[in-house]
C-alpha cells in the first residue's frame, strides 16, 4: 500500500513539475518584441556609414550543383574558370545613408564594382568592370530605385523587423511587415543551441520564420527562413495531424479542411503548427549573428554575422549551398556624411539608361553633346518608345485571335510539319529563339524538361527559328540542350516588311527569347516571356480539370 501511495505521490510531483514548466514557458510575442526593440535604433538614427570584409565559402556540394547548372546553359563550354565556380571568394560591402541619400557598393576581386545612389534627386546606378572602362553601364531614373529597398539585405542583421526607411513607400513597407508577420503570429518552439549559445526558438507558421534568442542576455543569436517543401513533408505533416485527432487522407483534403476553419480557429492551427515546426519543416536560409557592440550609446550591433543557403540535393537530403562570414569593419552613427559618398564620376564611352527623360534614352556618355548629338539621341528613343508601343499593342490585339499557319515552306527539325489541326485540344507554348542568341538558352532547360514531362503537363512545345542559319548550328544547339521538340525554322518575311520571318511578323514578335501560348482552341492566349507564358499556362490548365 505505501508503494501504492509513493507510486501516485510521484504521479502528482511529476504533474506539478510539468505545470510549472508550462508557466514558466516564455511568451514567444514578448521575446519577438524585445528583439525587434532591440533593432529599432536603426529607425532613429540621422545617419549611418559602415564598412564590412565579406567572404564567400561555396561548398563542394554547391560547387557541383552550380556546375550541372551551367553546364546546361554552356553546355561543351569549359565552365571551371567562372566566378560562380571558385570555391572562395571575398568582397567588400559600404552602406550608408542620412535622411535624405542614400548609397551602397559591393567591390568584388575580379574587378567589379557595383554602385548605386539615390542623391537625394536621382537614382544611380553604376556596373564598373576594372578590366574594361567600355563595359561600364550607367543607369538613371527619377524614383528611389525598388533596389534600394534591399539596401540591408547583403547583412544578416536587421532582418527581424520590418524597418520603416523613408525610401520605401507605404505599400513597399506594408509588403515586408507582412511577411515579418505580427509578435502574436509566433509560438515558442522550445530551446535549442545556434552556434553553441543555448537559445528560446520561436516560429510562425506560413512566413516560416524561426527566431533563435539568447536565453543568457536575450539577444537575437539567429535567424532561419524559408521551407524546402520535400517529398516527405506531406506525409509527415498529415501523421501530425493523426496525432491530433484529425485524419486526412492527402494533401489536398487537409488544404480544404484549413480553408474551411473559421479566422481563429485557423490561427490556432498556425500557432499549434509553429510550436511543432522544428520537426515539421527545414529552413533554406540560415542567418547568424555574433559579437554585439555599442557602437553608439542605445546602438547595439552584431560586428560578426553569418549566411548559409541550403538546397536538397539529387537523394533529397539537405545540403549547405555557399557560406558567408560578414566582419563589420568600420561604423559611423549621427555623424555628417561627405557629399562624395553621393555623388559618380561618369567614365567617357560608358553607355548610359537615362530614365529621368519620357520616353527613356540609351546612349554612350560624354562630358558634352552637341545639340545635333542629342537631338538624334532624344530622336532615337522616341522611335525606340514608338516602336515598343507598336509591338505590345499588336501582340495585345492578337490575344483571342486564332494562331496564324505555320509557313507552308518552311523547314522542320525533330518532326514532320504540324498544323493546328494536328494539335488541337492541345495546349501550345510557340519558343521564339535563335541558335546565336545568348539569352534565348536560359529558357532552353526549361523547355527540354517541359517537352520530357509533356503526359504529366500536358504541353506541347514547338521552338520557332528565325531563316538565316545554318541547319547544321541549330541541330548543333539542339542536341547540347536535349532539345526532343519540334523546332520550325521560319521563312524570309515579304519584302515589304522588316522581320525576321513570316511567323515572327504575324506574331509581332521582334526581340528574342519570347514566347507564345496557344489554348486547345487554337487560340492565343499570351504573350510574352517564357515565365509569365508558363504561368498563364498552368492557370489554364487548373482551371480545366
Amino acid at each position: 500500500m505505501a508503494n501504492i501511495r509513493w507510486g501516485r505521490m510521484g504521479i502528482g510531483i511529476v504533474i506539478l513539475v510539468a505545470g510549472w514548466a508550462k508557466a514558466e514557458e516564455p511568451n514567444a510575442a514578448a521575446l519577438v518584441r524585445e528583439v525587434r526593440a532591440q533593432e529599432a535604433w536603426l529607425d532613429r538614427v540621422k545617419s549611418l556609414w559602415l564598412k564590412a570584409e565579406v567572404t564567400w565559402e561555396r561548398t563542394p556540394q554547391g560547387i557541383a550543383k552550380q556546375r550541372r547548372q551551367l553546364q546546361k546553359q554552356f553546355p561543351g563550354q569549359n565552365v571551371d574558370s567562372l566566378p560562380d565556380l571558385q570555391p572562395l571568394d571575398r568582397q567588400r560591402t559600404e552602406i550608408a545613408f542620412d535622411r535624405t541619400r542614400v548609397r551602397t557598393r559591393e567591390l568584388w576581386p575580379w574587378g567589379v564594382d557595383d554602385l548605386q545612389i539615390w542623391d537625394g534627386k536621382r537614382y544611380i546606378g553604376r556596373e564598373q568592370y576594372k578590366k574594361s572602362p567600355k563595359g561600364d553601364s550607367y543607369l538613371i531614373s527619377p524614383g528611389s530605385d525598388h533596389r534600394l529597398n534591399a539596401v540591408f539585405m547583403s547583412l544578416s542583421c536587421f532582418r527581424a523587423a520590418a524597418h520603416p526607411f523613408w525610401w520605401l513607400n507605404s505599400k513597399d513597407h506594408e509588403d515586408v511587415a507582412r511577411l515579418m508577420g505580427q509578435p502574436e503570429d509566433f509560438a515558442y518552439a522550445g530551446r535549442d543551441t545556434f552556434d553553441g549559445v543555448e537559445c528560446h526558438v520561436v516560429c510562425t507558421w506560413g512566413t516560416w520564420h524561426r527566431y533563435y534568442i539568447s536565453i543568457a542576455d536575450g539577444r537575437l543569436r539567429g535567424l532561419k527562413t524559408g521551407n524546402w517543401g520535400r517529398p516527405n513533408d506531406i506525409p509527415q505533416l498529415l501523421e501530425f495531424f493523426r496525432k491530433e485527432g484529425h485524419v486526412f487522407r492527402d494533401e489536398k483534403e487537409l488544404a480544404e479542411w484549413y480553408q474551411s476553419r473559421k479566422p481563429e480557429e485557423a490561427r490556432a492551427v498556425d500557432l499549434k503548427l509553429a510550436a511543432n515546426m522544428l520537426k515539421l519543416t527545414e529552413p533554406i536560409f540560415e542567418f547568424g549573428l555574433a559579437d554585439y557592440r555599442e557602437v553608439a550609446p542605445g546602438c547595439l550591433l552584431p560586428m560578426i554575422q553569418t549566411y548559409a543557403k541550403t538546397f536538397v540535393d539529387e537523394d533529397g537530403r539537405i545540403a549547405v549551398e555557399l557560406k558567408k562570414a560578414i566582419k563589420i569593419t568600420e561604423v559611423h552613427i549621427n555623424e555628417p556624411l561627405p557629399d562624395s559618398l553621393f555623388s559618380i564620376e561618369f567614365q567617357e564611352g560608358a553607355r548610359v539608361h537615362d530614365q529621368t527623360h519620357n520616353p527613356p534614352l540609351t546612349y554612350r556618355y560624354k562630358p558634352t553633346f552637341t545639340p545635333e548629338e542629342w537631338a538624334a539621341i532624344v530622336a532615337d528613343g522616341k522611335k525606340r518608345a514608338t516602336r515598343d508601343q507598336d509591338r505590345e499593342r499588336k501582340q495585345q490585339a492578337l490575344i483571342g485571335r486564332p494562331a496564324p499557319e505555320f509557313p507552308a515552306d518552311a523547314t522542320w527539325l525533330n518532326g514532320k510539319p504540324l498544323r493546328w489541326p494536328d494539335l488541337a485540344g492541345k495546349q501550345v507554348v510557340l519558343d521564339f529563339w535563335a541558335e546565336w542568341c545568348g539569352p534565348c538558352r536560359n529558357d532552353l532547360p526549361t523547355l527540354s524538361a517541359l517537352h520530357k514531362k509533356r503526359d504529366e503537363n500536358s504541353l506541347v512545345v514547338i521552338g520557332v527559328h528565325p531563316p538565316g542559319s545554318e541547319p547544321a548550328a541549330i541541330r548543333k544547339v539542339m542536341k547540347d540542350f536535349d532539345l526532343g521538340y519540334p523546332v520550325c525554322v521560319d521563312v524570309r518575311p515579304t519584302e515589304e516588311t522588316v522581320s525576321w520571318g513570316r511567323l515572327y511578323e504575324q506574331l509581332a514578335v521582334d526581340r528574342i527569347p519570347h514566347a507564345v501560348l496557344v489554348d486547345r482552341q487554337g487560340k492565343i492566349v499570351a504573350s510574352g516571356e517564357l515565365n509569365e507564358v508558363l504561368l498563364k499556362a498552368f492557370e489554364s490548365a487548373k482551371a480545366s480539370n
